[in-house]
């Protein structure tokens, strides 16, 4: 009888640690417009984009797993990132003072026109820069809870 419960104990707890290990999910909202680069001008363009990734350290990557647009509805997808950078207490600036946040760093190449994108992940928003074959975007999303 104590062996029986010996090993239901191992099991749950190993049940729990695998969950805890899974990785998490992260979401954004479009802050209010991004940045278009090519060919030498630069423009804004409204933006109300959602974002979801799930980012699983013990991999060393993150996948994008959708992007919700107001212009195309949902739109799925498996993008892969890299880590390249994961600091849980990185010192940056905002608004004239200094503040610790969790920053991850992550390179993808996404399928669009051959394009490779880095993604910031900080603990209040996400940034991505887009590079494709002739232009730049850079958007930055607010993190949801």
């Amino acid at each position: 009888m104590k062996s029986a419960i010996k090993i239901i104990v191992i099991v749950i707890l190993s049940l729990f640690t695998n969950n805890a290990w899974a990785g998490y999910e992260v979401r954004g909202k479009c802050g209010s417009s991004s940045i278009f680069y090519a060919e030498g001008e630069l423009s804004k363009e409204p933006c109300s984009d959602q974002v979801v990734y799930e980012v699983i350290p013990e991999e060393n990557k993150v996948i994008r797993k959708a992007v919700i647009s107001s212009a195309g509805g949902l739109q799925a997808d498996n993008s892969e990132y890299i880590i390249v950078y994961d600091n849980p207490s990185e010192t940056i600036r905002r608004k004239n003072k200094t503040i610790q946040q969790h920053i991850i760093k992550a390179f993808g190449k996404v399928a669009l026109f051959g394009g490779f994108e880095m993604l910031v992940i900080g603990d209040d928003f996400i940034m991505t820069v887009k590079s494709a074959s002739n232009y730049f975007t850079i958007y930055f999303y607010n993190r949801q809870r």
